[in-house]
């Protein structure tokens, strides 16, 4: 059955916790990120989930401040469960452009499978707009060998159109908004031809 992200995202929010809630495996990562972040940073956190990212934050930079946008009203149920200071809005990450604030950290957890390739260069044109000058990015997504949007079925039947990048495009796409790599890790993803891609960087 074909669904929309957020009506998959609202049914396993639940599970989505349980599965992906333990984020000890970026550590390297995100240390990285958070190396010199004042104590008040601002954080913005598209397409947040359950906040496993920004909990980590939180837990490391207790002052930090967390906004975290979602479509799922059931992740950002949890969200508010996990962070009840943070700030947790309904939000579709292509309308991230209506954000008033300005933010000195970006965490992309994950939210670009579920944004079509032909919409990334505009995309992150909208989240440079919100952010201050030298800016920390945290990126995790899929990749493989070439970048493309195609419909995916789940073990439960669930249909939903899902992109894959490769590498080449997504670095392309940051340092055309002049974002600076300063660390890659990547992870097997069992049973998959593709790995999750883990980049910081840092606009210049």
């Amino acid at each position: 059955m074909l669904k929309t992200h957020q009506q998959i995202f609202n049914e396993f929010a639940s599970e989505y916790r349980l599965r992906f809630g333990d984020v000890s495996k970026y550590t390297a990562a995100l240390e990285k990120f958070i190396s010199h972040a004042p104590a008040n940073c601002a954080v913005l956190d598209v397409g947040c989930g359950p906040a496993n990212l920004s909990k980590w934050i939180v837990q490391h930079v207790p002052q930090a401040q967390i906004t975290g946008i979602d479509i799922s009203e059931n992740m950002l149920n949890i969200a508010k469960e996990e962070i009840p200071h943070g700030n947790f809005l309904l939000l579709d990450q292509e309308e991230i452009f209506s954000l008033a604030q300005t933010f000195t950290h970006l965490i992309l957890g994950f939210n670009l499978p579920y944004l079509h390739q032909d919409k990334l260069q505009i995309f992150l044109s909208h989240c440079v707009e919100l952010l201050t000058p030298h800016a920390h990015l945290f990126l995790a997504t899929m990749v493989g060998n070439e970048t493309k949007t195609e419909l995916v079925t789940n073990s439960k039947g669930d249909s939903t159109y899902m992109t894959t990048y490769d590498r080449n495009t997504i670095q392309d796409a940051l340092s055309a908004h002049q974002f600076n790599i300063i660390h890659t890790s990547s992870f097997n993803i069992p049973n998959s031809a593709h790995e999750d891609w883990i980049v910081v960087a840092r606009r210049e």
